[in-house]
Formats: C-alpha cells, structure tokens, sequence
C-alpha cells in the first residue's frame, strides 16, 4: 500500500450505552479512533426505496492500514465520519486475511 494515499482523516465511532448520574441509560456515538485513510471515488450512485419515496444514496469505500483497533470494528455497531459527513458502515474487507489492510464500504447517512 502506497502511504502518500492516505490522505484523509477519518473517525471511527461506536455506538455505546451511557449511564448518567442518576442511572439514566442513553445510547451515543463516541469517537474510538482517528486513523488515515484512502476514500474512493463513489462506489455507486444506488436508488433504494425509503418510506415509499425512491432516494439516490451515495456509496464510498475507505481503505485503512490493519491495526488492533479496527480488529474488532462492525457494521452494526461502528460508523465512519469524515468531515461533517457521517457513514453508515455495510461491509468490511480484510482483503484475503492477510491482515495488511481493511476496506470499509460505506453509505452517506440520510438526514431528516
């Protein structure tokens, strides 16, 4: 992996349960960890169908080095932000489980 590609900076955030002081449970998205990325271009410009209405929905992949703390990141726990923009994590590739680097394709989070 070229590392003069990794030229952006992206967060990793997991959503976690938070107990307040008087034993109020909420969920909240934390920051776990900040590392380089490379972003592609838009994987695909997809139509899906949400609440009746057909919505174009953009799609990037975002290639990091392997290390211990993204081991243990999924898709249904974990998101990616980059900037302000917040996506929503659908798969992760371990390109063969040599363990050298990780894909993260992702979706732009749709806001109301």
């Amino acid at each position: 992996m070229n590392i003069a590609r990794l030229n952006v900076r992206i967060t990793f955030q997991k959503n976690m349960l938070i107990v307040d002081a008087i034993g109020n449970h909420t969920n909240e998205w934390t920051d776990v960890f900040t590392c380089s990325a490379t972003t592609s271009t838009k994987v695909a410009e997809a139509e899906k169908e949400a609440a009746g209405q057909t919505v174009n929905t953009e799609r990037i992949s975002f290639t990091t080095r392997y290390c211990s703390e993204l081991k243990d990141v999924m898709p249904n726990t974990h998101r990616i932000k980059l900037l302000d923009r917040i996506y929503n994590i659908i798969s992760i590739d371990d390109m063969a489980f040599k363990h050298n680097i990780l894909k993260f394709y992702a979706e732009l989070e749709r806001r109301q």
